[in-house]
C-alpha cells in the first residue's frame, strides 16, 4: 500500500511539474517572441526561478496547501503587450541592454504587482473584486482568449501580430507554419471539453510533440535544419538556463524606459487581485476547504514579490494543476514542492533538452487556453446573459481586437456605467406617495379634527425618497412635482418632501430641488424638506437653495412638517356642523339627560405626572377634556423615545382595553390636564343600570379604532403595501 501511494505520488509529481514547466516555458515565450526571440532561453531562466519560488511559496502560506501558484497566461499576456511597445521602439542602445530594460520591467511589475496584492489582503480589501462588472470581467477574458491566440500565432511566426497585419498570415509559406499548431490548439480544446480528465492535456502534448517529429522525419527535416528555420526552443547555446544571467541586468537596463511603462502595468495589477480571489473561490467550492481570500492575497503577495527579486513574472494561483494533483490524492504541500523540484532541475540541466522541442506545441497550448475563453465566453455565457451584458463582452472584445487592450476595458468600464445610470434613472426613488388625507403625525386629535384632516388632508402631498439623488433620477422627480403644482385639478397646497432613506445627493439633483422650490414659491404652495442629512444639507447650502425668498422649510423629521400641515389645515378651513361631534358630544347627543360624569371618573393631572405606566395591566381607556398628553415608549436601558402627542377630545388607550394586553408605552402629562376615565367596573356597573349607554360607548370607540384602521390600510395601499 505504501509503494503504491508513493508511486502514485511520484507520477503526479511528474506530471504536474512537467506541465508547470511547459505552462511557465510557454508563457515566457509570450514575453520573448517575434523581434525578442533571441532572448527566450534567459526569458526561461527568469520565468523558471521566479516559478520555482511561487510554488514554494503557495505551498508554504495558503489556505489550501495543495494549491500550486505559478506564472500565469493573462498576466504574460498584458505584460507582452507592453513589452512588445517597448521592442518596438527601441533606438536606445545594445540588445543586453534592450533585453536587461524588460526583464526588470517584468520583475518590476511583479513586484507592485505583489506589493498591491499583499495590501489589499492585509487591509481586508479582498471584498472589493465583488465591484468589478460581471460584464467587464467577461469581456476582459474573451478578449485575453482572442490575444492569447493571436499571440500564439505570432510565436510560430517569430512576428508580432495583429489585426492589421493579418496579411502576413498568409505570405507565402506562412500558413504552414501556423495553421497546423493552432488547428492543434482547437483539437485540443475540444477534447478538453469532450473527456474531462486531468490527463487529457498532457496527453495532446505528448501526441503534438510526436506528430511534429514523425512529420519533419518523413519530410527529411534534420533537427539542425528545424531549429534553422524557428520551429524548435532552441537552440539556446547553454546547458543551463541560468547562463548569462546575473546582476548585471539590474544595471544595464534603462530605468527611465522602465519606470516610463508602469502605468501601463495597473492591469496586470488588477488581474492579479482579481484572479486570486476567484481561484480561491473555485478551490474552496472544489476542495471543501475554508478558504480566506484575505489570506490567499497575502500569500499570492508575498509570493510576487519573491519571484520578482529572481526575475519572475506574475502568478497566482494554478487552478487545474491544483486540481489534478488532488484527484491524484497529492493534497498536501507536496505538489508545491514537486513543481519547485522540477522547475529548479530543469532551470539548471534542463536547456538542452529542452532546445529541441517544437515550439508549436507551446503556441499550440496556448491557442488552446485562447480557445477555450472564447468558446466559454462567446458562446455558453451567451446563453446566461442578457443581450445588453453580452454586447459590452464583445464591444471590450472588438476594441481589444483593433484598438488596444486598456482601451477595451475602459471603453468596458464606461458601457457598464452608463448601462447602470440608465438602469438606475428608469428607477423610481419615491418609496411612498401620499396625502395628509392618509399619513398623519403623531399627535393624536379629536374624532372632529380627525375627520377635518381625513376630508381635507389631500392639500398636502407627501412624498418619502430613497437611494440616490442624480441628474436622472432628480429630473424624473422634478417633472412630476411640477406637473403637479400646475395641475387644474387637486393641486397642492403643501409639497412634503422626506429625505430620510436617501442616500447621496449630486449636483444636478441639488439644482433640480432648487428649480422645484422656485416652482413652489411661483405657484403658491409651502415646501417642507425633512430628515436631511448633515451631508445632505450642506450640498444643498451650495446650490444656493435657502438663499432665494420662499426657500423650502427645513424641519428634522416627517412628523414635524406633518404636524406644522395638520394645524394650518385645521386652522384655515371651515368646519362643518357634522364634524362637531367628538367622543364625548356623540354620546351627550344621544342621551341629553344623561351626565356621564356620574358614570366615570374624572382625573386631574398636573404637568409632568404620569397618567399611564407602560407595561401595566389594561382596565381602562381615557378621554383628554383639557391640556396634552406625551406618550412615550421606554427602552429596556431606560430611555425615553416619545410616540406620540395627544389633543383635547381624543381617545387613550382604547387598543389596549379592546386587545387586552399590557399597556405598550407609557403616558404622561404634558400641561395640567383634565381626563374622563372609562374603566372595565364602570361600563360593567353601567351594563346593568343602562345597558344601551353601554353599547353605544363600545359602538363609537370602535367606530374610532375602525376608522383608524380604514386609514392604515389606505396608508399601507399607497407605500404598496
Amino acid at each position: 500500500m505504501q509503494f503504491a501511494t508513493l508511486a502514485r505520488t511520484l507520477f503526479a509529481a511528474i506530471v504536474i511539474g512537467t506541465m508547470a514547466i511547459v505552462f511557465s516555458i510557454s508563457f515566457a515565450a509570450i514575453i520573448y517572441s517575434g523581434h525578442l526571440a533571441p532572448f527566450l532561453s534567459r526569458g526561461i531562466g527568469l520565468t523558471l526561478l521566479g516559478a520555482t519560488v511561487m510554488a514554494i511559496v503557495g505551498a508554504l502560506s495558503l489556505s489550501y496547501k495543495g494549491t500550486i501558484v505559478q506564472p500565469q497566461d493573462v498576466t504574460a499576456l498584458l505584460l507582452s503587450l507592453v513589452v512588445a511597445s517597448i521592442a518596438g521602439t527601441w533606438t536606445r542602445g545594445t540588445s543586453d541592454e534592450l533585453f536587461a530594460t524588460i526583464a526588470m520591467f517584468v520583475a518590476l511589475a511583479t513586484a507592485i504587482a505583489g506589493l498591491v496584492t499583499f495590501a489589499f489582503g492585509h487591509f481586508r480589501l479582498g471584498f472589493i473584486v465583488r465591484f468589478i462588472p460581471y460584464p467587464v470581467l467577461g469581456g476582459f477574458l474573451a478578449a485575453t482568449g482572442y490575444l492569447l491566440v493571436v499571440g500564439a500565432i505570432g510565436m510560430t511566426l517569430e512576428e508580432n501580430v495583429s489585426l492589421w497585419t493579418a496579411a502576413l498570415l498568409l505570405e507565402p509559406g506562412n500558413p504552414q507554419r501556423w495553421a497546423p499548431w493552432l488547428i492543434a490548439g482547437l483539437l485540443f480544446c475540444v477534447a478538453a471539453k469532450r473527456i474531462q480528465h486531468g490527463m487529457v492535456l498532457p496527453t495532446c502534448i505528448v501526441i503534438g510533440a510526436i506528430g511534429f517529429y514523425v512529420t519533419i522525419w518523413l519530410t527529411g527535416v534534420s533537427i539542425e535544419e528545424a531549429s534553422a528555420r524557428g520551429l524548435l526552443l532552441g537552440p539556446f547555446g547553454n546547458a543551463s538556463f541560468l547562463a548569462d544571467l546575473g546582476p548585471w541586468i539590474v544595471s544595464a537596463a534603462n530605468w527611465g524606459v522602465v519606470v516610463s511603462k508602469l502605468p501601463s502595468a495597473v492591469a496586470v495589477i488588477g488581474m492579479t487581485i482579481i484572479g486570486s480571489l476567484l481561484y480561491a473561490s473555485a478551490l474552496e467550492l472544489a476542495t471543501g476547504t475554508a478558504v480566506d481570500p484575505d489570506r490567499e492575497l497575502r500569500g499570492v503577495g508575498i509570493a510576487n514579490v519573491l519571484a520578482a527579486l529572481g526575475g519572475g513574472m506574475v502568478g497566482y494561483h494554478l487552478l487545474s494543476q491544483t486540481l489534478f494533483a488532488r484527484s491524484l490524492g497529492v493534497t498536501g504541500r507536496t505538489a508545491g514542492f514537486a513543481v519547485a523540484i522540477v522547475t529548479a532541475a530543469t532551470l539548471l540541466f534542463g536547456a538542452s533538452y529542452l532546445a529541441v522541442l517544437p515550439i508549436g506545441v507551446f503556441a499550440a497550448l496556448i491557442a488552446f487556453i485562447g480557445f477555450d475563453l472564447l468558446f466559454t465566453w462567446l458562446w455558453v455565457e451567451r446563453r446566461r446573459l442578457p443581450a445588453q451584458d453580452f454586447a459590452i463582452v464583445l464591444l471590450i472584445l472588438g476594441i481589444a481586437a483593433t484598438v488596444g487592450f486598456l482601451e477595451a476595458i475602459a471603453a468596458g468600464l464606461l458601457a457598464t456605467s452608463l448601462q447602470f445610470v440608465f438602469a438606475y434613472a428608469a428607477t423610481d426613488v419615491v418609496r411612498l406617495r401620499t396625502t395628509a388625507a392618509t399619513m398623519r403625525s403623531r399627535v393624536e386629535r379629536s374624532e372632529p379634527d380627525v375627520r377635518h384632516l381625513s376630508r381635507h388632508g389631500h392639500r398636502a402631498a407627501i412624498y418619502e425618497l430613497s437611494g440616490y439623488l442624480f441628474f436622472g433620477t432628480a429630473n424624473r422627480l422634478l417633472d412630476e412635482l411640477v406637473a403637479t403644482l400646475t395641475s387644474d385639478e387637486g393641486a397642492p397646497a403643501f409639497v412634503l418632501i422626506d429625505f430620510r432613506r436617501v442616500q447621496g445627493i449630486d449636483a444636478s439633483a441639488a439644482f433640480a430641488l432648487k428649480k422645484l422650490s422656485r416652482s413652489c414659491r411661483e405657484n403658491g404652495v409651502e415646501l417642507f424638506f425633512s430628515g436631511l442629512a448633515d451631508r445632505l444639507q450642506a450640498r444643498l447650502d451650495r446650490s444656493g437653495i435657502r438663499s432665494e425668498s420662499g426657500a423650502p422649510h427645513i424641519v428634522p423629521k416627517l412628523d414635524d412638517a406633518l404636524e406644522i400641515v395638520e394645524e394650518q389645515i385645521l386652522a384655515e378651513a371651515e368646519r362643518a356642523d357634522s364634524e362637531a361631534l367628538g367622543f364625548l358630544e356623540e354620546l351627550q347627543s344621544l342621551y341629553p339627560d344623561t351626565d356621564l360624569r356620574c358614570h366615570f371618573e374624572e382625573i386631574f393631572a398636573k404637568a409632568g405626572k404620569q397618567i399611564i405606566e407602560q407595561g401595566a395591566n389594561t382596565e381602562s381607556m381615557m378621554v383628554l377634556e383639557e391640556g396634552s398628553l406625551l406618550v412615550e415608549y421606554i427602552h429596556p436601558d431606560g430611555t425615553p423615545m416619545p410616540v406620540a402627542k395627544i389633543l383635547p377630545g381624543a381617545l387613550v388607550g382604547e387598543v389596549g382595553l379592546y386587545a387586552g394586553v399590557p399597556r405598550t408605552a407609557r403616558v404622561v402629562a404634558e400641561q395640567d390636564c383634565r381626563l374622563l376615565k372609562i374603566d372595565n367596573t364602570a361600563l360593567e356597573r353601567l351594563a346593568q343600570e343602562n345597558p344601551r349607554l353601554t353599547a353605544d360607548i363600545h359602538r363609537i370607540a370602535v367606530t374610532y379604532l375602525a376608522r383608524r384602521l380604514v386609514r392604515t390600510m389606505a396608508l399601507l395601499h399607497d407605500v404598496e403595501i
